[in-house]
């Protein structure tokens, strides 16, 4: 039935595009009538009015969705309905060997046309199109990038450089992707042509006079290229081999993983550079070419936004576009919570590493021998046996994984190999003593992720979620894995005498590291098998690992992680977390362990990555470039401890206090003194009482007040009563906010102020917020347990939809999604009312409760209720960096070769 759907909805589409007709005039009776036959014969399905009418609201709904992109399109390239095109032909390797729905793909074809209308076919004359296109760990951008080589290589591109990491193994893997997908049945109407490792000097691969690039050319090259200074060098010099050949060339450049190996380390205000920057910057500079467009990939992207801006260098200067993730996709916000109430909970799979613990491993990897692996280690273990068992009941039939990272240092990783097989052969000979431990842990994670919680934080997820089988099936299983012979119940990947890799039903211990060598007939490194016969258990692997395992390995169904890191490098940090990502079969199985630190860290960079996201959408469709508006990236505080980058790849980084323009922060943090407490409740109903004089205010919802052109100064007076933190020498302090809203007042000067509460209007009691004599019920925050002495941290306060409620419910479209950021500032452009500056403002419930199942909060137990603000300033293209005070923020420092400096306050133009 989906790919009927499918058709029908490909079909409606064509109609769309092809006849410029609008999704209303498609909707009249008439267009039903006159288009029914044809979406029936070819679709194969009965189409009843109602039917039709729902499909194209489903579609008119995808055409309206936000990309979240700084930069203007510069072309209306057309997606081709051929279906023998190279977008269609790929749309259908997607569709039928990959299994993807047909709400995945169209996904990916929006985001990718978004990124294709901001190439050009023709750059001899603007210069080459700079732009970034950021990801998320483990997120399938690989799928993002095919796509867009399909759609450009049907709008007449004819040259693609896939720049693929720094282990040839993995580029050859990229390669043979990339090419299947494109080009897997050989029947489309484009003929892909492979060329590896190009060199004038390489007799294997022709010279470039021999190839056709011409414009009537169904020719299209692909050429996936390791990032090493030789292999480029090679490139460049066999791509400029003939000039007649090199301006016909339509290059689209694709940098995979670009803030690796890419980056200029070397001092970026000097002619010197590292040597595979210079040569990636000299293909793309060189202007021979009939275009030239390169597009960086990653999922950290902070090295590319902060190390220089030169008009030389690779910085994005066109566009940044953010891919959304898969509804599917279990990524930072959705294991660590965001400053979001709907996702501040998070999946609660994250177990945390004691420090005496992490003593033990430390002094295990030093060498002290007579130490067995700690409790957690030991817990870890367990919990991945018991999943192997559950899974095995319930017949996967994939690889199953476990991830143990304590240390970069290879002599580490052999040493917990050693104790690992200690404690293995422990369990082998103990395990009906044993057994009762792993009931009483297999019930306990039951309780700690249902599928209940999974489906509260995963909204949308498609597709079924299988539940934990029972006790009983559990314990057969795992007394199979105990009973499995000596020789193969932990073991090294064997190779058979043929070559062939051998797999058994027990645990394959796997260290991979870069001197994991094995022998002629082990192999330590992880290899997953290529096939699972029918008949086999799903193969069970514990990889033991450092730095090999942090980018472009896919460990296949992680289940269990032991995580311990000393590093403190946002991207580094990201990158290793290889527990992101798609768990589809297995959802409620992933644990991962923590240490305090690790993981007080991966919370602040959930936020960092949802900030920098907001960021973005706060100048998406305002017409401003990465020029006019330097991404800014929210450093850590001091007790979380986290770079962003390594020094030398964020040499441009500058302050950005003072500049508040595009600020929609919320409170999170709030002092435990009750005097400061009382305070704020008195500075607000001075708020409402000045308020109440101004005009009555309008009702968004029953529990959303809010007031419109409320004068500055009245803000200002408030913000000046309201007391934060003590000694909070933050940039984003009251005082340095107050100082700056002061300083651009022109542009300030009505506000909406926003009051967000629960229920409806009611009869105010003594004590209670007063508004005309009515008030709303306070909201309710848990606060998390880990915090300073003497704050109160709540994580979570306000909700993207709080940011509409100034808005009319009846401009508010169907299907808007307020959940989504950049959907929110779209609409408030549609509206008008993006320009002006918003007040939120919230009572929390000073005896609000936390989940009682919850281990990461705790009630607030408080005597006064808390008052928590949400500002939001209209972004500005303006680049005005104040160096003053201790910085939250950073971004790049735009070169002057590119632009005069723009006007101070200049406002964003809109679209």
């Amino acid at each position: 039935m989906d790919n009927e759907l499918g058709t029908a909805k490909a079909m409606l589409n064509t109609i769309h595009d092809r006849r410029k007709l609008s999704w209303e005039q498609l909707k009249q009776e008439k267009s039903y009538e006159e288009h029914r036959g044809n979406l029936e014969l070819y679709s194969g399905i009965s189409l009843t009015y109602e039917k039709y009418v729902e499909i194209i609201d489903e579609l008119a709904s995808h055409d309206k969705k936000i990309h979240t992109s700084i930069g203007s399109d510069l072309n209306d390239y057309k997606v081709s309905q051929d279906p023998y095109s190279a977008w269609q032909m790929y749309r259908k390797t997607l569709r039928d060997n990959k299994k993807w729905t047909e709400d995945s793909i169209s996904n990916v074809e929006r985001s990718a046309v978004d990124v294709l209308n901001k190439l050009a076919i023709d750059t001899h004359d603007r210069g080459p199109v700079k732009g970034l296109v950021v990801g998320n760990v483990q997120s399938g951008k690989t799928a993002n990038m095919t796509g867009l080589m399909a759609l450009a290589a049907d709008n007449g591109f004819n040259c693609f450089i896939v720049l693929s990491g720094i282990i040839d193994k993995l580029r050859s893997q990229t390669a043979n992707r990339i090419i299947n997908d494109l080009d897997s049945s050989g029947a489309g109407n484009l003929s892909w042509k492979r060329i590896d490792k190009p060199s004038v000097a390489n007799p294997d691969v022709r010279n470039t006079s021999s190839l056709d690039f011409s414009s009537k050319s169904k020719n299209r090259f692909v050429i996936v290229s390791l990032k090493n200074k030789a292999r480029l060098r090679d490139l460049y010099n066999w791509l400029k081999n003939d000039i007649s050949k090199q301006r016909q060339m339509k290059i689209l450049i694709i940098d995979d993983e670009a803030d690796q190996a890419s980056i200029n380390t070397k001092d970026v205000d000097s002619d010197e550079r590292t040597a595979i920057n210079k040569v990636i910057r000299e293909i793309v500079d060189d202007s021979n070419f009939g275009a030239v467009n390169y597009v960086a990939y990653t999922a950290t992207p902070f090295a590319n936004v902060l190390n220089e801006s030169g008009a030389d260098s690779l910085y994005p200067k066109d566009f940044i576009t953010l891919l959304e993730p898969a509804k599917n996709y279990i990524g930072p916000k959705q294991i660590f919570g965001i400053p979001d109430p709907n996702y501040a909970k998070g999946l609660e799979i994250v177990h945390q590493i004691p420090e005496q613990d992490r003593e033990i491993i430390s002094e295990i990897q030093d060498g002290v021998e007579e130490l067995s692996i700690p409790d957690s280690m030991k817990a870890s273990i367990d919990w991945f046996l018991l999943a192997v068992a559950a899974m095995r009941v319930q017949k996967f039939r994939k690889p199953i994984s476990m991830l143990i990272h304590t240390d970069f240092k290879i002599d580490s990783h052999r040493i917990i190999e050693s104790k690992l097989t200690d404690y293995f052969k422990y369990l082998k000979d103990n395990y009906l003593n044993e057994l009762p431990k792993f009931e009483e842990l297999y019930e306990d994670e039951k309780t700690c992720l249902t599928r209940g919680d999974f489906q509260n934080v995963m909204r949308g997820y498609e597709g079924d979620i299988l539940n934990y089988p029972e006790w009983n099936d559990v314990k057969r299983e795992l007394i199979e894995i105990f009973k499995v012979n000596s020789g193969e119940y932990y073991s090294h990947i064997t190779i058979e005498d043929d070559g062939q890799l051998s797999y058994t039903d027990g645990i394959h211990i796997c260290v991979d590291n870069s001197s994991a060598k094995g022998s002629e007939s082990e192999l330590l490194r992880l290899v997953y098998p290529e096939k699972i016969d029918k008949f086999q258990k799903a193969p069970a692997f514990i990889v033991i690992g450092g730095n090999t395992l942090s980018r472009g390995l896919t460990i296949e169904g992680l289940v269990s992680t032991y995580f311990l890191r000393k590093t403190d490098q946002a991207d580094t940090l990201m990158q290793m977390a290889r527990w992101f990502g798609f768990r589809k079969g297995y959802e409620l199985y992933p644990r991962v362990w923590l240490d305090e630190q690790a993981n007080m860290r991966y919370v602040f960079l959930s936020e960092m990555n949802e900030a920098m996201r907001e960021e973005f959408a706060n100048y998406s469709g305002g017409g401003v470039t990465p020029l006019e508006a330097a991404p800014k990236i929210k450093q850590s505080p001091s007790y979380v401890s986290v770079r962003i980058t390594a020094k030398n790849k964020m040499q441009k980084a500058k302050p950005t206090e003072f500049n508040f323009s595009g600020m929609n922060r919320q409170t999170i943090i709030f002092s435990e003194d009750p005097k400061i407490q009382k305070a704020n409740l008195v500075a607000t109903q001075k708020l409402f009482d000045n308020l109440e004089q101004i005009g009555s205010y309008n009702k968004h919802t029953e529990s959303k007040l809010y007031w419109e052109n409320v004068p500055i100064d009245t803000i200002l007076n408030f913000f000046s009563d309201y007391q934060t933190i003590p000694n909070d020498d933050r940039v984003e302090s009251m005082d340095n906010l107050i100082s700056w809203i002061k300083e651009n007042r022109q542009l300030l000067m009505n506000w909406n102020v926003i009051y967000s509460g629960k229920g409806s209007l009611r009869s105010a009691q003594d004590g209670e917020l007063n508004i005309g004599g009515k008030t709303l019920d306070p909201v309710k925050r848990s606060k998390k347990k880990q915090t300073l002495p003497g704050i109160i941290n709540i994580g979570a306060l306000r909700s993207p939809s709080d940011l509409t409620a100034d808005i009319p419910l009846d401009k508010i479209p169907d299907g808007f999604d307020e959940s989504k950021i950049n959907e929110v500032m779209a609409l408030r452009r549609d509206v008008g009312v993006y320009s002006t500056p918003q007040l939120i403002i919230y009572r929390i419930d000073g005896k609000s409760q936390a989940n009682k199942d919850s281990r990461i909060r705790e009630a607030l137990d408080l005597d006064n209720d808390l008052i928590g603000l949400n500002i939001m300033i209209p972004a500005s293209n303006k680049n005005n960096n104040n160096n003053k005070t201790p910085i939250d923020y950073v971004a790049v420092e735009i070169d002057e070769k590119y632009s005069e400096p723009l006007e101070i306050g200049k406002n964003v133009e809109e679209n």
